[in-house]
């Protein structure tokens, strides 16, 4: 049988409180005009809870957009650095190989 979660007054009026600060905060950040977001904030009061919660989740998407850029190059720089080491380290035991190979015809 499953059990019924029951959640207190004040725990949902607490987690409405967060979710409307992050919205803020969301709407706030975006690289928008002033009118934008006053305009966002306008649309917000009519939204029902499904359409907050969307909206949130694209301004969150976008706002992790906007703050990744920096970090995305330097993923990208230290992929390239450690492709050209693990070339430079194959190349160098492909060399190690190929004398080692010479010197086994040498001796047979």
């Amino acid at each position: 049988m499953e059990e019924k979660k029951i959640i207190k007054k004040e725990d949902l009026l607490q987690l409405a409180k967060d979710q409307g600060k992050k919205l803020g905060f969301l709407i706030s950040s975006l690289n928008a005009s002033d009118e934008t977001k006053e305009a966002m904030l306008f649309l917000v009061e009519d939204m029902n809870l499904e359409q907050l919660e969307k909206m949130t989740e694209v301004l969150e998407a976008k706002f992790i957009g906007e703050q990744t850029p920096e970090v995305e190059e330097d993923f990208k720089k230290e992929l390239e650095e450690i492709i050209r080491e693990t070339v430079e380290l194959g190349d160098e035991l492909n060399k190690n190989t190929l004398s080692k190979i010479k010197d086994l015809k040498i001796i047979i």
